[in-house]
């Protein structure tokens, strides 16, 4: 019986612990994923001070802004599950949600576009920002999580799908205390561009890992 229990722990140890092919996907997959949720919670931590200050926005203008935002993830969500959009590449698909995201962060930060207003974000622009990181953030968080799944064995994914999760909460934790640093110590530009400099990082390390984060050669014989 002993050696029984040895034996199954030490398979369930084997399946837990990722493999050389799945190692460096793994690897990337997780600071891509930290990098989208980061940069979501850097614009959520920061959103209500960022329109107090500019705008005057009180509670009710406040979450008006966030209702809508949020409705957008949700429309984009659904989108995004729908035949037409998954018959593309995940990878394609998650470009353009970094793309996106980088496009929401430049506007953000560039108070000087498209007019100068007192060194402030104007309305239209932060509005702009506002739908881009709305859409740019479901996008890239859901087909992260699809690369990540296949990328790994299909039979044994386990702990390993934790992992991506524990990356996830890692940004949930170093986004916002990065975000009201920044912003108290230089505004806007202090903040979204080190951020947006991060997400072309990342977009870059999709492109030149592009073929790694291709699914798992089991991917598509396993038995369901």
């Amino acid at each position: 019986p002993d050696k029984d229990v040895k034996g199954e722990n030490s398979d369930r140890k084997g399946r837990d612990t990722p493999t050389r092919a799945e190692l460096i996907p793994m690897l990337i997959s997780m600071f891509l994923f930290f990098v989208i949720i980061a940069v979501f919670s850097v614009f959520e931590t920061i959103l209500t001070t960022m329109t107090s200050h500019a705008f005057g926005f009180g509670t009710q203008a406040n979450g008006i802004l966030l209702t809508v935002a949020g409705m957008i993830s949700v429309i984009v969500f659904i989108f995004i599950g729908t035949p037409a959009i998954k018959k593309y590449d995940d990878r394609k698909v998650l470009a353009v949600g970094f793309l996106f995201q980088i496009a929401g962060l430049f506007v953000s930060a560039t108070y000087e576009w498209p007019v100068h207003l007192e060194s402030d974000i104007s309305l239209p622009q932060f509005i702009v920002a506002a739908v881009f990181l709305s859409v740019g953030y479901p996008v890239a968080s859901a087909y992260m999580f699809s690369i990540y799944s296949k990328v790994l064995n299909p039979r044994f994914q386990g702990t390993k799908m934790g992992w991506l999760t524990a990356a996830g909460s890692a940004a949930r934790v170093i986004g916002p205390v990065w975000a009201t640093h920044a912003y108290d110590q230089g505004g806007g530009e202090l903040l979204f561009l080190p951020t947006n400099a991060l997400v072309i990082f990342a977009f870059v390390m999709e492109i030149v890992f592009w073929k790694k984060l291709s699914p798992h050669p089991e991917y598509f014989t396993a038995v369901v």
